[in-house]
């Protein structure tokens, strides 16, 4: 058996409440490593050309402005796109 399929094992085995734990610790673990994959591309500049290109439609009147709400789940806040009329 591999680590991965070890781990999946002894996830079966959680209770309710240790995976709940185990969630939350992951969600906030990924997001870390998300985070710093995101800066480091964006310090080597491979967010460049994206940027420069979403500029460049923005000036050009092809965006959509965003209004940010609040739903009534308890997953934080949501952005909710209105088209430009």
């Amino acid at each position: 058996m591999g680590r991965v399929e070890s781990i999946e094992s002894q996830i079966q085995g959680l209770s309710p409440q240790e995976l709940a734990t185990l969630r939350e610790w992951f969600a906030d673990f990924d997001a870390e490593v998300w985070d710093r994959q995101f800066e480091a591309d964006v310090q080597a500049g491979k967010l460049d050309a994206m940027a420069e290109r979403a500029l460049r439609d923005h000036l050009a009147g092809h965006s959509t402005k965003l209004r940010i709400t609040t739903p009534r789940l308890i997953f934080g806040p949501a952005i909710k796109f209105f088209p430009l009329r």
